[in-house]
């Protein structure tokens, strides 16, 4: 392997030999040569070809022979890099591209972020309803919902541990609709400790709420208990689901359930889970309520840090009251209605209250939006 310094080609592979020894890592051993004097750094290599170069030639080609040698491997596993004599990387090539697909604009406002009904669109639909509208979700076409049907029960025939359900409406139409296979049954009863349940956006042809119930594996891997799809997220669309779920379970209740802050989804759990069941928020979907509740206190310097610190790392509740009242104190927040809310309900989502109940040290719903994905 040659290059070229200042017009010389000079040989680096027993240079390289002598400066980075056979069996030290490169990169541990680049960081210590850059450690030590000059005098030192050359020492190593004087019986070299080096010896008798000067020692700016002889800095350019040490130089060289980093980049080169650290560059490609660099290249490969973290992309572009540039690294100093102190071992500090600097990032130089950064593609802006996303690795997955991005949710098409005529979707973007089924997101949950998005679902807001400003005032015009419920004028609207009270307009409609006095002028005898009938205002209901969107249906499944028969076509579409009798092939569904049909192949839920021939997997039943061909499988007979596939368990399925579904939800019509009073016309006979198919609302909602829910399956597990018989993986998915074992899989509950061996780590089903811990149930990640999280509704999603709607990208199907009708609509429909992706809502997955997904848990964690001994590998920390996730593992998919079973799926369901829904027309809307009432409370009595998740009584049905929850419900549907335990029987298709054997009536067999997790330890903990993980979801989102959604009013119906917690009404779900308290009418259709025991109460020995503990209910669990995604710290996650809390910060993000946060920046529309209490935006003017977390662009005041070290707020957002205290906060998070409350949220995720609390080991005891001494801890947590002393940083709780840390945090009211110092920013003046103790009358805020969503802090006090929040505070309402810290044994839903804080640690130091959530130790008895196992949660494979799981803090949001991540878990099933990737599966979701």
């Amino acid at each position: 392997m040659t290059n070229s310094a200042s017009g010389d080609c000079v040989d680096f592979d027993r240079d390289c030999e002598r400066v980075f020894p056979s069996g030290v890592r490169l990169v541990d051993s680049l960081l210590q040569q850059m450690e030590k004097k000059d005098d030192i750094v050359y020492l190593e290599a004087e019986k070299s070809e080096l010896k008798d170069k000067n020692l700016n030639l002889k800095m350019k080609l040490l130089k060289r022979i980093m980049n080169m040698l650290l560059g490609k491997v660099l290249e490969f596993e973290l992309g572009r890099f540039h690294i100093d004599h102190l071992g500090v990387y600097t990032c130089t090539r950064h593609e802006m591209v996303h690795n997955h697909a991005m949710i098409p604009p005529e979707k973007r406002h089924l997101i949950r972020s998005q679902r807001d009904v400003n005032k015009e669109q419920l004028l609207f639909i009270s307009t409609m309803k006095l002028s005898g509208v009938k205002v209901t979700a969107t249906q499944i076409e028969e076509c579409d919902s009798n092939q569904l049907i049909k192949y839920f029960a021939k997997r039943h025939v061909d499988e007979a541990d596939f368990y399925y359900d579904f939800e019509q409406d009073d016309s006979g139409a198919l609302v909602s609709f829910f399956w597990r296979d018989g993986r998915m049954m074992r899989d509950y009863h061996y780590f089903g400790d811990l149930l990640v349940f999280y509704t999603t956006y709607r990208t199907n042809k009708y609509g429909m709420i992706c809502a997955p119930f997904v848990g964690m594996n001994h590998h920390g891997n996730n593992v998919m208990f079973g799926m369901c799809f829904i027309l809307n997220e009432r409370t009595e669309a998740f009584d049905w689901l929850f419900d549907t779920f335990l029987h298709s379970m054997g009536r067999k209740s997790p330890i903990a359930i993980m979801t989102d802050q959604a009013q119906a989804i917690a009404a779900g759990i308290r009418n259709i889970f025991p109460s020995t069941v503990h209910h669990r928020l995604c710290v996650w979907h809390l910060e993000q309520n946060s920046k529309k509740h209490i935006g003017a206190l977390r662009a005041l310097e070290g707020f957002t840090d205290l906060f998070g610190y409350l949220l995720k790392y609390c080991e005891t509740p001494a801890e947590f009251e002393y940083f709780w009242k840390r945090m009211c104190d110092k920013y003046k927040c103790e009358n805020d209605d969503w802090l006090c809310d929040l505070y309402k309900i810290k044994e839903m989502w804080c640690p130091a209250y959530s130790k008895k109940y196992w949660s494979g040290g799981i803090l949001s719903s991540q878990r099933s939006e990737t599966t979701n994905n």
